[in-house]
């Protein structure tokens, strides 16, 4: 495993669990595909992180988070349809002069994009981003990964309403056996609220089934709705309504 004199270099673990290490400015995208968590999850006696697994629609896989707040953003990346891929502790980015790496960092998550871009997200609390070392430390990371095209995230929190929106259609993201409901409802409900689609559809459907779907429409984009208020049987639909 290198060093790279005088530069950026990822260190990354690759299907195989071989770790490998790779100069920053000639890594592209697609040699990321496959990576695997440069670090495993750890549990210890008196530990204040609540580390775990998601299942992830996006990635059709477990994808591991170190806390609850990782777990908020995690959230919000499987829920963005523009997020292809999402790899939690992707790498570890070093900064080596001559023989010596002077700084190193593990980010989060990195996330890529439909458009082949790249969001590397380092989560922290807001108090701990009061610490000046990790604000320099961000600072570093933010410099070396624009120098590669690649934006920084440094993520806190987001508005309470929408995350506990999307928290809860995110109990409905997994595959449906009904497709012909699915476009029942993706063509009908849009320009109605919730309640009308379901006096709308009540005789073709039971609300026991239509509900359910609305909400994984809801979570695939199919349908769309303001997530600035509390989901409700009042919660407009808007949509693509079939000719």
């Amino acid at each position: 495993m290198g060093i790279y004199v005088d530069g950026l270099a990822l260190r990354v673990r690759v299907e195989s669990g071989r770790l490998s290490t790779l100069p920053l400015a000639a890594v592209q995208v697609d040699q990321l595909a496959g990576i695997q968590p440069i670090r495993s999850l750890t549990w210890y006696t008196g530990q204040q992180s609540f580390p775990g697994w998601y299942w992830s629609a996006t990635m059709r896989a477990h994808v591991q988070y170190d806390s609850r707040l990782e777990l908020s953003r995690l959230l919000l990346a499987d829920f963005d349809p523009s997020v292809e891929e999402i790899v939690a502790q992707p790498f570890q980015l070093m900064e080596s002069a001559g023989s010596e790496v002077v700084r190193r960092q593990i980010p989060d998550f990195l996330l890529v994009h439909a458009d082949r871009t790249v969001t590397v997200v380092n989560v922290k609390t807001r108090e701990a981003l009061a610490n000046d070392k990790v604000r320099s430390a961000f600072d570093w990371v933010t410099n070396a990964l624009a120098a590669h095209a690649w934006r920084h995230e440094v993520w806190s929190e987001c508005d309470a309403t929408l995350l506990s929106n999307v928290r809860f259609l995110a109990g409905f993201r997994r595959p449906l056996p009904r497709g012909e409901l699915l476009g029942l409802i993706r063509c009908e409900a849009p320009g109605h609220t919730i309640s009308e689609t379901e006096q709308l559809l009540g005789s073709r459907c039971t609300r026991v089934s239509l509900r359910p779907a609305v909400f994984h429409l809801l979570w695939r984009h199919d349908l769309r709705c303001s997530l600035d208020e509390p989901l409700s049987a009042g919660t407009f639909l808007e949509g693509s309504s079939c000719a």
